[in-house]
Order: structure tokens, then sequence, then C-alpha cells
């Protein structure tokens, strides 16, 4: 069974647990109107949706943001990399990392002194 769809079976029946609790009858007032007699658990249904569509322009601007730099990001290293191809002698060497053991470290200097 797919995972996604135990997921959403679960959410499913977590949510008729929560909305069994919370039956009870609430009013609303809405400045100079009332709504009367709404189970509790559409309020709060509605408040979470409310807030989602509220925080939703928010989450777009940043994946915006963060596309519009990465595309940044890759166009400077596509310049890099073909400026690289264009003029290979112009690369500066890269040192070689010395990952050996103290002792290989001692035998390589008894050795140079030799």
């Amino acid at each position: 069974m797919p995972w996604r769809l135990i997921g959403i079976l679960l959410i499913l029946v977590l949510f008729l647990i929560f909305s069994g609790f919370n039956v009870h009858k609430v009013t609303i007032y809405l400045g100079p109107f009332a709504l009367a007699d709404i189970p509790l658990f559409v309020v709060i249904v509605f408040s979470y949706i409310l807030g989602a569509f509220t925080a939703l322009p928010f989450a777009i601007i940043t994946s915006y943001k963060k596309k519009k730099k990465l595309k940044k990001e890759n166009k400077t290293k596509s310049k890099e990399s073909r400026q690289i191809t264009e003029n290979p002698g112009s690369q500066t060497p890269v040192p070689e990392k010395n990952n050996d053991t103290p002792e290989e470290k001692k035998q390589k200097s008894k050795k140079k002194k030799k």
C-alpha cells in the first residue's frame, strides 16, 4: 500500500476524531453580524485554511527569490567554466592534499635527509 495513501487516511481519521470531540455549537460575531449555531470544528478548520491562504503569498515570494538566486549563481558558474575552457593555460594549479599519517611524514623526511 502506498505511503501517501496511508498518510492521507491517517490524517482523515484524526480529523474525524477531532471533529467528533468539537461538535458544540458556537456563535461568531463579525462586527455587526453574528453567525449562530456553527459547530466549533468548522470554525477551527476554517481558521486553519484562512491562515494557510494568508501564508501562501509569503511562501511563493520566498521560493521565487531562491530560484532567482540559484539562476544567478548558475550563470556565474557557467561563465567561469567557459572562461576556463577557453583559456586552459590561465588556470592556477591546485595543490595536492597531503593526507599522510605522522609516521609516513617522518619516513619521508628521513628519505629527504639521506
